[in-house]
């Protein structure tokens, strides 16, 4: 409650000074618009460093597998546990 109550507060301490400063309103726009630019590209430029840091390229096998690959590796496990 006590939140919805501040959310409202809020909203019309921004509205009275829209209306009655618009100047110190404009500055507090630009001010929060600044912010928000540089928060958007910090995070963008994090998650553009971490993207290209773990991305590595997709390479098809050199060998694909065929069905008797399973059965060739087991006697190769086999003959080595023998």
């Amino acid at each position: 409650m006590r939140f919805i109550l501040s959310f409202i507060f809020f909203g019309l301490l921004f509205y009275v000074i829209s209306i009655y400063f618009p100047e110190t309103f404009q500055t507090l726009v630009s001010w929060a618009a600044k912010v928000y630019n540089f928060l958007f590209n910090l995070i963008s430029g994090i998650i553009d460093k971490i993207n290209s840091m773990s991305s590595t390229p997709v390479h098809a096998p050199e060998h694909p597998m065929t069905p008797e690959t399973p059965k060739q590796l087991a006697q190769f496990l086999g003959v080595l546990f023998k």
